[in-house]
């Protein structure tokens, strides 16, 4: 850009604020494909698959530059590792969070559910029931660093339930279905050998990953597949009222007759199908809203509440969340530093 920084960058907010960069982010990626007459239908396929897996949304609603951002971003190296290694554990980001929980464990509530934050004094409240105990205990603090989607927000912080931010409608969730499959044996069936993330062309869902794949037994049996679809069939308020009224039976027929186009028989192997509904799994980068108003606006402190979360970004990965972690926690310690 012309002002030194690269186009696109993690954290977004390392981003270039040239113009010619940021008015991508007024068309949607979809239009940015077709005035650049780019209309393969196996590109737009594949685009449209990329758009849904970080986005949870199809290319006709993503922003161009959050589009050309999944692509163009991504530019960090390992001292010790090729550049398209990836670093990942059967649990995911859980072995991440339980090796950090483990040094503060005296310090971490459970079973806690945040009900009300508001000021008190010079301190701030924060009120939660534990579940446990059946009763609401309220905390004291100097500073709060609310680390949750924002949405929650405007229900647990007593000023926004009085009277909601001017961003708060801009903030739009997309919502998720995520499936655990446990197969008698690993699958077989045509097409790529087994990888770690298989994926059907034009399938409605966005394939699965072998939970296991990067176990060293020289014979695997049993095998869990993570499925993941986007629920984007619809607007998102639309899509969230269809899910909750499927039942596990009817989830569980269309899983397995996706998966069937890729291993004929699969449903004879499947031990247990167990399938869990994300209403707001991730925030939607839609057209205008990366670099709009409304998401500087969010990035603000609420007097001494510090806010942390990958929607602050407009995209949902986990170096966008650490940033604003890391970020929130700055601007607390500086303001119990400082007493202001």
């Amino acid at each position: 850009g012309n002002d030194g920084k690269r186009a696109f960058s993690i954290p977004i907010d390392n981003s270039s604020r040239d113009a010619g960069f940021l008015k991508l982010d007024t068309i949607s990626m979809a239009k940015y494909l077709s005035d650049n007459g780019w209309n393969s239908e196996y590109l737009r396929w594949y685009i449209n698959y990329c758009c849904r897996d970080d986005y949870g949304c199809v290319m006709d609603d993503v922003s161009a530059w959050a589009g050309i951002h999944y692509f163009a971003a991504r530019t960090g190296t390992a001292a010790n590792a090729d550049s398209h290694a990836v670093v990942t554990w059967p649990e995911g980001n859980g072995w991440i969070a339980r090796k950090m929980a483990e040094r503060f464990l005296a310090n971490i509530r459970c079973n806690a559910c945040v009900l009300n934050i508001e000021r008190s004094g010079n301190n701030m409240a924060v009120d939660y029931y534990d579940l446990k105990r059946k009763t609401t205990v309220r905390l004291l603090a100097e500073s709060v660093i609310y680390a949750a989607p924002r949405f929650t927000a405007f229900r647990t912080i007593k000023d926004f339930r009085l009277k909601k931010p001017s961003y708060a409608n801009s903030f739009g969730y997309s919502p998720w279905m995520i499936a655990n499959i446990t197969v008698q044996a690993v699958p077989e069936g045509k097409g790529a050998a087994l990888s770690w993330d298989n994926v059907s062309y034009n399938s409605k869902s966005l394939g699965y990953v072998l939970a296991n794949h990067q176990d060293i037994e020289s014979h695997m049996n049993k095998s869990v597949l993570t499925y993941y679809m986007p629920l984007t069939f619809g607007d998102p308020d639309s899509e969230r009222a269809r899910s909750v009224k499927l039942s596990h039976e009817e989830w569980a027929e269309m899983i397995v007759n996706d998966l069937s186009q890729m291993h004929h028989g699969i449903g004879e192997l499947v031990e247990e199908l167990n399938v869990w509904l994300w209403g707001h799994a991730m925030i939607r980068p839609a057209t205008g809203f990366i670099w709009s108003r409304e998401r500087a606006e969010a990035r603000k402190p609420h007097g001494k509440i510090f806010f942390a979360h990958s929607d602050m970004s407009g995209i949902s990965l986990f170096e966008e969340a650490q940033y604003w972690g890391i970020l929130a926690s700055r601007e607390a310690f500086h303001r119990l530093n400082s007493r202001v």
